[in-house]
């Protein structure tokens, strides 16, 4: 199954398993989270004004939100099929497989 984490550190790093892992609590809190896994879920998509880093190194499908309704964010994929759910284009870097506007 999807183990669940909640980030409490800045940076906040994932394991190998396959994870769903949200950012710190609280607007303006800038955070930089590390996915490793294969078929990882990373929301950076529930606070905004902070400038979030969301980087997905492990193979498989990777789900990258970082709409959060500002575009200070980056959405960096990895090996595999990654999706990246921004606000603006200028947040998905050229290793997102596809880009979702939300």
């Amino acid at each position: 199954g999807t183990v669940s984490k909640q980030c409490y550190s800045d940076p906040c790093h994932g394991s190998a398993k396959r994870e769903t892992i949200y950012e710190r609590i609280g607007d303006g809190k800038r955070d930089i989270i590390r996915g490793y896994g294969n078929n990882d879920r990373l929301h950076a998509n529930t606070y905004s004004n902070d400038t979030d880093q969301v980087y997905a190194y492990g193979g498989g499908s990777d789900y990258l939100y970082v709409n959060d309704g500002d575009t200070l964010d980056g959405a960096i994929g990895g090996r595999g099929y990654d999706y990246c759910y921004v606000d603006a284009r200028v947040e998905a870097s050229d290793t997102c497989d596809r880009v979702i506007y939300r």
